[in-house]
């Protein structure tokens, strides 16, 4: 999935994924996770998410955005996608 802020020309490649681990109190965590890759090939990607960096900023971290977040592409990696921001982070 690729992250547009058109407004400063940058793009992020990301990638649905899963944490894995065990913490130091010996709770075993799998749950999904995004994680972000070094460096954007480029080509096609399963979904896009385009809008300022300020309002992808507000997006990502569950705040309303002042502008126009769209998405685009595959439905079932966007809805995945906002499941794990709803999720936050623990």
């Amino acid at each position: 999935m690729r992250l547009t802020a058109h407004d400063v020309d940058r793009t992020w490649l990301v990638t649905l994924a899963r944490f894995t681990g065990t913490d130091p109190n010996g709770a075993v965590h799998d749950e999904p996770d995004i994680s972000i890759a070094p460096v954007d090939p480029g080509g096609a990607v399963a979904a896009d998410l385009r809008g300022t960096a300020a309002d992808l900023d507000c997006y990502l971290w569950g705040r309303p955005p002042a502008g126009e977040v769209a998405g685009s592409g595959d439905a079932d990696v966007l809805s995945e996608f906002d499941a794990i921001l709803r999720r936050g982070v623990q």
